[in-house]
């Protein structure tokens, strides 16, 4: 059933490619098609649409500068500048004055309008006496005045008398005016302006109409400025299409401020139209060159994603099988799957050391019971036996002999390890060399001095079973034993984290003794089984295989006469907290 419900999940690589072809592959199929269709079918009626549209927003924006033109033009009514000066020089006549005042506020006004090349004033009482101001981005203010003088003042001084409070317009020498009257409180005209329009900046928006071909601007019957020719105005609105020539003509009318403003505009698309066959064409040249790129993904994605994946799991499948260390020698292209193949790489590794370690630590542990037993004789059958002579001893009421064979009992279920376990707390290990010690000092009486300095915050700590016991057997058997007296000083703390456990013993380190403690603590070893010094190379092994080079054992002279021996366990370890721990 397991095997079923991984065949019937999606792989990863074909569920990359579902999501290629359905997010990519299909949506420019669609994209292509749908750009055929409309090509062919469509944009006859979008080009209509977009060029209306252009001249609609050409012409709004149009009718929006005649607007502005229009409030500009009213600003001198609205203010009190000319008035007030006007009034003034009745009061002192002084021509300078006015003068001054006037072309100072004419300037001020409207010499950055672009709406106007030129701005003329006059008071009707002084038609002769003009005051002016040109756009100060034209150099052609002499020109203005002198072509106005001669050629437009007498038809302004004409047209003013009948318009009243409204602007008029009117064509004079080729050029745009728009008249105003200033009137007083009576509604007298008592000054005009008179204002040449700048068409070029009032016409500028059709100039942004699509494809334009010919453009020109009627107001209130007069034919303005046209672009590139003139046109004939209809009766009516309207868009109409040529079919010979590709030719749209558009007529659109609106009225501002009582003046009928009309534009006509022909807009050529035949060069638009006799693309089309061509884009049509393009069309299969652009499938190829998608087929084409979709190749190169799919390479691409063989290259970069597929391929360093089948690497993978074909390596993950070879690990599963046993072959742990197994290692990928092909590196990637791609910087991810070449930082997961480097890990997959390092992790496998990692694991045939660990595999191999622990294998080493079994071994140790073996032989840690082999140097405890020190025969071949079974210990569970040993031990029965003790269990045996104890009930005997206790009869006798020999309490000697109870407490050495009940220390050997100890020693004995130290060596079997009953629960499994290949840890031990401190204190179960002190357990043990008190034991060892008590049968030691039966045998060697007054000639044996012990010292305890332990440490309480490291009796919970973790240790490997019997690590401590052979090396005091160690500085018993070749350190006391071959003096007249002797002290063993014990010794448990944490130093940085780390539990050091030291037994300090009187006795001697000659140059041959130091050499072979070398050799025996040298790592990694061999033949261990065939030295009869098994115990210190076997502590020093398991600590090498659990804890590596910041583990071990290490033996020294410190003083003449007194030799330590130093286990080191790095980082250590308390177990899980049971709770009943002293806070």
């Amino acid at each position: 059933m397991c095997n079923e419900a991984k065949q019937k999940k999606l792989s990863l690589k074909r569920g990359l490619l579902i999501i290629m072809t359905l997010c990519w592959v299909i949506p420019i199929g669609v994209i292509l098609i749908y750009s055929w269709y409309s090509i062919s079918h469509n944009v006859q009626g979008r080009i209509e649409d977009t060029i209306v549209t252009s001249v609609d927003t050409a012409f709004q924006q149009t009718l929006a500068s005649y607007e502005d033109a229009m409030d500009a033009s009213r600003a001198v009514s609205y203010d009190d500048a000319i008035e007030n000066a006007y009034r003034v020089y009745h009061e002192n006549h002084d021509d300078v004055l006015l003068y001054d005042t006037v072309m100072s506020y004419l300037s001020d006004q409207y010499g950055y309008d672009n709406h106007f090349k030129a701005v003329f004033l006059f008071f009707t009482k002084q038609p002769d006496n003009l005051y002016y101001t040109t756009n100060r981005t034209s150099s052609k203010e002499y020109f203005n005045l002198q072509s106005y003088q001669k050629n437009v003042h007498a038809t302004v001084q004409k047209a003013y008398k009948g318009l009243g409070t409204q602007i008029g317009f009117m064509n004079a020498d080729g050029r745009l005016y728009m008249i105003r009257n200033i009137v007083d409180s009576s509604f007298k005209p008592y000054a005009v302006l008179a204002m040449e329009c700048d068409q070029t900046s009032l016409h500028n928006s059709l100039q942004n109409i699509v494809w334009l071909g010919q453009a020109q601007i009627r107001l209130d019957g007069m034919a303005l400025t046209s672009a590139n020719g003139n046109l004939d105005f209809r009766n009516s609105d309207g868009v109409w299409y040529d079919k010979a020539t590709g030719n749209y003509t558009i007529q659109k009318t609106d009225t501002i401020s009582g003046h009928i403003i009309q534009l006509c505009v022909t807009s050529n698309s035949s060069e638009l139209v006799d693309e089309l066959p061509n884009l049509i064409k393009a069309l299969p040249y652009i499938v190829i060159l998608t087929v084409a790129l979709w190749i190169f993904v799919l390479w691409a994605y063989y290259h970069y994603v597929s391929h360093p994946m089948d690497k993978l799991t074909q390596a993950a499948a070879r690990m599963e099988a046993g072959e742990r260390g197994f290692v990928i020698n092909e590196t990637p292209h791609s910087r991810e799957f070449q930082y997961l193949t480097e890990r997959f790489n390092s992790m496998s590794s990692q694991l045939a050391v660990q595999f191999e370690r622990i294998y080493e630590e079994q071994k140790a542990v073996q032989d840690a019971r082999v140097m405890a037993l020190r025969s071949q004789i079974n210990p569970h059958f040993l031990n029965n036996t003790l269990e045996g002579i104890l009930w005997a001893a206790r009869m006798a009421n020999d309490q000697r002999v109870c407490r050495m064979i009940e220390a050997l009992s100890t020693m004995l279920n130290a060596a079997m390890v009953r629960d499994g376990s290949a840890r031990g707390t401190v204190a179960q290990e002190i357990t043990y060399v008190d034991a060892y010690l008590y049968i030691i000092s039966e045998r060697l009486g007054d000639r044996l001095t012990i010292i305890k300095m332990i440490d309480d915050n490291t009796l919970n700590a973790l240790v490997p079973c019997l690590i401590l016991q052979p090396i005091v057997e160690n500085a018993i058997e070749h350190g006391i034993a071959h003096v007249a007296q002797g002290a063993l000083v014990l010794k448990a703390s944490i130093v940085d984290q780390n539990l050091i456990l030291e037994v300090e013993n009187d006795g001697t380190l000659d140059k041959k003794s130091r050499k072979r403690i070398e050799e025996l603590l040298a790592y990694p070893q061999s033949d261990i089984e065939k030295s009869n010094c098994i115990g210190i190379k076997n502590v020093n092994r398991r600590l090498k295989i659990l804890y590596g080079e910041a583990g071990g054992l290490t033996i020294k002279e410190v003083t003449p006469g007194r030799i330590l021996s130093r286990i080191v366990i790095p980082n250590v370890d308390f177990g899980p907290k049971t709770g009943n721990e002293k806070q």
